[in-house]
């Protein structure tokens, strides 16, 4: 499940920052496809690359994330809608490597906002529910009135009852140590 809210998630900041130049539901696919096959074509393979693709393009189409209408709205040329659901449950039930994808999308960001000579004084970290038992933290750049994620992680609310971290503060202190060790592999110096 962790993997399917992992996937949402990446929609959700893709498709928003595809967004902050255009109009509201208006998301300029050919920019969306060509910086997601940037940042995630040397990590992941062809098929993953392109099952993200095509749940990141449905995702944009549908105003609820329901395994039926997302399937319905996959860009793929099949007869059956059932052929759709099926291949949408296969990539989400497969084994996503969420934790490359994230170290890329990091790096991407983070070498992104130096090109554009912007140093990275400030940073933000916040916390919120996303789904159902799921709560994301996520450090973010500040850039043009919008908070750019860099680093996130995903974890179940029952997390500290199930004392696989051993308190909220030992979560953050990991988060933050994992962030600054990406952070000092892409920027050296």
């Amino acid at each position: 499940m962790i993997n399917c809210v992992s996937i949402i998630f990446f929609r959700i900041v893709l498709v928003d920052l595809s967004l902050k130049y255009t109009l509201p539901h208006k998301v300029p696919m050919c920019s969306l496809i060509s910086q997601m096959t940037q940042v995630f074509k040397p990590v992941l393979k062809r098929p993953a690359l392109r099952n993200l693709l095509l749940t990141v393009l449905a995702s944009t189409r549908v105003n609820a994330f329901q395994i039926n209408t997302l399937a319905a709205k996959l860009p793929v040329a099949v007869r059956h809608y059932k052929t759709k659901q099926k291949r949408l449950l296969r990539f989400i039930n497969s084994c996503f490597p969420t934790d490359v994808a994230l170290d890329a999308w990091c790096a991407f960001v983070l070498c992104s906002l130096r090109k554009a000579g912007r140093q990275l004084r400030i940073l933000l970290v916040d916390e919120t529910d996303i789904l159902q038992d799921y709560r994301v933290i996520v450090i973010a750049a500040p850039f043009r009135k919008r908070a750019i994620p860099i680093y996130w992680q995903i974890y179940r609310k029952d997390s500290f009852d199930k004392m696989v971290f051993r308190s909220h503060n030992v979560l953050v202190q990991e988060f933050c140590k994992a962030f600054v060790q990406q952070f000092e592999k892409t920027l050296p110096g």
